[in-house]
């Protein structure tokens, strides 16, 4: 045999000592042999000298082969039990057989006791076969009802931190001897963080003292053989040989890495990434004592399929969620009933701000001329979340921090680490450092960028259909801005041209494609002695009072007209049923046009101009009258 083995000889006589052993040599010749005869050396024995066959008497002065057999049963059942004695009849020998003993051997029949040993190791060792089979078939049953258990709840999962427990709770069941570490990644910046731990506990105090931080604060980026191998096997079981040191991109030294390694008793470190729609997004470091077995890894990487297909069903539910969100809020901004712009901008920003699950957020408009950022609104919680205790309306372009970069880049920045290291994080207010996520989006006209709105602090990760959310709502809201914006421009423009119109001494109307009067200014109700503040009913501009046909003619056809009338007022009073002041008569100079009421429309509208001329008549006559009677010399 290749090692000594172990067995246990229970017996009180030397001589009988000496003759069991001269007969177990003969057949095994490489034994090591302990002899006890009282029960509390035997009990010592069981657990320090660890016998592989127990060789026994029946019968001794202060103990007894029926009670060594009885204490070994109830500390192991594959030591094999040798009755050897000759104070024993048939009848007991049978009873003790049944108890559990190996075997008997009568001492007067002692050249058995040799044989009798090997059969009892070579029971042992099939006892120890059927014992590891047996383990290995119900830990396989447990496999399977682990992988079961997380099929099932994986299918009633409505959030990837339910996803990530229940996946970490499977590995446990897994591989309970082992340290298990789920980490996050943020595939933006590379960094990934411990995001779940097991079985380091013992050591998380002297962890912390070598990293002078707790480890679920520590960030390390992928190294290289990570970043070569899990990102595209990211459903592979993969050996690290590099241990952590390489796992980490020596962020982690190798002499720390090793010590860390032996103060663990790790000799294996495997490394598993989690897909979520073909973007890397963590994974699961194993730091093993031993050597996986094949089936372990084959089942981690099954699980970790599924749990891939989880979280991009979960990705399409929260898209079509999303998809339907997003078309509510769209619909919500699209019904707002504000009174003013500001109002309005705030009502949006709340929309904004609880479409994309956010905390806090702001509305900023780009002046590109003076380079200043002008504040449109910002939720309260700015106030407070960014310990913020001034409101700036303005700011220079210089001044601004991180969100700034989006318009002096021109583009989408979107961090779900904002505390971490960032290569465009800079010059940023001390007040930021309550904000842990943050999205900031341009927006343009003409190319470009006109403003950023911006939300932050949001439980989860911003994606980019978070990106398409605020696109959709900022494009809607902008376009409201424009409008009112033009809305304000075209009143103040009609407002000016209607004090025009009513300062101007010239009687200017407006009327409909029949004639009807529809608004006059003040000149043209002196001219003709209309009411100025009552309504005035069929007023006919065209019929009763200035054309003929010919000229009605004109004006329908080419659209314009110019021409001078005589007006009776006494024909007015008694056409249209009011008392002008002037009873008498005026000459008038008319201009009228039509004017299109649309641009995308034939309908047409005309507008007349009308301006007294009889003063002017009768000093043109007169001059006239002096130049005949003082003619030039």
């Amino acid at each position: 045999m290749d090692q000594s083995v172990r067995i246990l000889l229970v017996e009180d006589l030397p001589a009988d000592v000496e003759l069991n052993k001269r007969e177990i040599i003969k057949v095994l010749p490489s034994c090591v042999f302990k002899q006890v005869e009282t029960r509390k050396d035997f009990l010592h024995a069981l657990d320090t000298f660890k016998p592989e066959v127990i060789v026994s008497d029946f019968s001794m002065p202060h103990f007894d082969g029926l009670s060594a057999l009885k204490l070994t049963l109830e500390k192991s059942d594959i030591i094999p039990f040798i009755l050897c004695t000759g104070s024993i009849n048939e009848d007991t020998a049978v009873e003790c057989m049944k108890q559990g003993a190996a075997d008997y051997v009568i001492k007067e029949h002692n050249k058995r006791l040799g044989a009798s040993v090997a059969s009892a190791l070579e029971l042992r060792a099939n006892l120890i076969q059927k014992k590891i089979n047996l383990e290995k078939e119900n830990s396989r049953r447990l496999d399977q009802q682990t992988l079961f258990d997380l099929t099932t709840k994986l299918l009633f999962a409505s959030s990837i931190n339910q996803i990530d427990q229940i996946f970490f709770n499977a590995a446990i069941q897994l591989l309970p001897h082992s340290i298990l570490i789920l980490s996050k990644t943020n595939h933006q910046t590379g960094f990934g963080r411990l995001s779940m731990l097991y079985g380091a506990d013992p050591y998380l105090r002297w962890l912390k003292k070598i990293f002078k931080t707790d480890p679920f604060s520590f960030q390390t980026p992928l190294g290289s053989e990570a970043t070569q191998n899990l990102i595209y096997n990211q459903s592979k079981l993969l050996h690290i040989k590099g241990g952590i040191n390489a796992l980490t991109d020596n962020e982690i030294s190798g002499k720390i890495s090793k010590l860390i390694e032996k103060a663990l008793k790790v000799k294996f470190t495997y490394h598993i990434g989690i897909s979520e729609s073909n973007v890397y997004r963590g994974g699961l470091t194993v730091l093993a004592r031993k050597k996986l077995e094949k089936d372990k890894v084959e089942l981690i990487e099954i699980i970790i399929k599924q749990v891939s297909q989880a979280l991009e069903k979960l990705e399409a539910l929260e898209d079509a969620k999303q998809k339907e969100d997003r078309l509510q809020r769209l619909l919500n901004l699209s019904q707002l009933k504000s009174s003013t712009m500001q109002e309005f901008l705030e009502q949006a920003l709340d929309e904004v701000i609880a479409a994309t699950h956010s905390k806090i957020g702001f509305i900023c408009r780009y002046h590109s001329a003076s380079q200043l950022v002008e504040v449109l609104c910002w939720s309260k919680s700015v106030m407070s979340n960014c310990k913020i205790e001034d409101l700036v309306k303005e700011y220079h372009l210089d001044q601004t921090g991180i969100w700034g970069e989006a318009i002096r880049q021109k583009k989408v920045l979107l961090i779900n680490d904002f505390p971490a290291p960032h290569p465009e994080k800079k010059g940023y207010p001390s007040g930021h450092v309550a904000i842990q996520k943050l999205l900031v989006l341009p927006f343009y006209e003409n190319n470009l960028v006109n403003g950023v709105v911006a939300v932050g602090n949001k439980e989860s990760d911003y994606h980019h259909s978070d990106i398409e959310q605020l696109t959709l709502m900022m494009d809607s809201i902008y376009k409201w801005i424009k409008q009112k914006e033009a809305e304000q421009v075209l009143f103040q423009r009609k407002e000016q041209l209607r004090n025009i119109l009513e300062l101007s001494p010239i009687g200017t109307a407006r009327c409909n494609k029949q004639g009807i009067l529809l608004e006059s200014n003040h000149a043209f109700n002196s001219i003709f002695g209309l009411p100025e503040y009552s309504e005035i009913n069929n007023f006919d501009c065209f019929n009763e009072i200035f054309f003929d046909k010919k000229e009605l003619s004109m004006l329908l056809d080419k659209g314009l007209i110019k021409t001078e009338k005589t007006i009776l007022f006494s024909q007015l009073n008694e056409l249209f049923h009011w008392v002008s002041e002037n009873s008498g008569s005026s000459e008038l100079e008319i201009n009228a046009k039509a004017v299109r009421i649309k641009p995308e429309s034939e309908e047409l509208e005309y507008i007349i101009q009308a301006q007294d001329i009889t003063e002017r008549k009768k000093w043109i006559e007169q001059k006239m009258i002096l130049s005949i009677q003082c003619p030039t010399k």
